[in-house]
């Protein structure tokens, strides 16, 4: 009788251990699995801005070209997605401007499929997680995170990336605002509002 207990008892510990380490596995899976889908996500989010940018490149480019520099100072706060919807051809055309090689005729810049359109500030509270979309607001373009890997950012609330066109120059005179023929022009980028980093960084 007491073997019988004996090995009822070790069996018992046998589960448990076996179980525990099932748990262990399991446990090692999800996490991997959730830092895949944020990888994906983040990946998403920085191929989203480098279209962005690269449309805005191509687009001031030519305003240098035509020396419109006023016009590039018109692009600060505005809705990158615009230059990504303005058409193929418009912008094959002015790629053709710039290079009469046509070396940009294969590029296409496309806007991203998950952009739901412009809002106004509390308007943009139904915008579902995983879309981008404008603020017209605070003149920002927003993506809302889907995940929960998001984190240090100083967004209030939701987990909502916003950035902003912004012209990247030297401010010699100090005022905090473009002044073109008088203050050089170095570029147009994407920047974000908020400091904010990724769980898998």
């Amino acid at each position: 009788m007491a073997l019988r207990w004996a090995d009822r008892n070790l069996s018992r510990l046998e589960v448990i251990f076996v179980v525990t380490i099932l748990l262990v596995i399991f446990s090692i899976f999800l996490n991997r699995a959730l830092n895949v889908f944020i990888s994906a996500e983040k990946t998403m989010v920085q191929n989203t801005i480098v279209g962005m940018e690269t449309a805005l490149r191509f687009h001031a480019l030519y305003y240098e070209i035509k020396g419109d520099m006023d016009a590039i100072r018109m692009m600060q706060g505005m809705n990158p997605i615009e230059l990504m919807t303005a058409g193929p051809e418009q912008n094959l055309q002015q790629y053709a401007d710039i290079n009469q090689t046509g070396k940009f005729r294969g590029l296409m810049i496309r806007p991203p499929s998950n952009y739901s359109g412009e809002f106004e500030g509390e308007n943009a509270t139904s915008v579902p997680k995983g879309q981008w979309y404008f603020d017209h607001s605070d003149r920002s373009l927003v993506y809302h995170v889907r995940s929960t890997g998001l984190i240090g950012s100083n967004v209030i609330g939701t987990d909502r990336l916003r950035y902003s066109v912004t012209v990247i120059y030297d401010d010699t005179d100090q005022d905090g605002q473009f002044t073109p023929g008088v203050e050089h022009y170095r570029a147009l980028k994407v920047v974000p509002h908020e400091e904010y980093v990724w769980r898998i960084d």
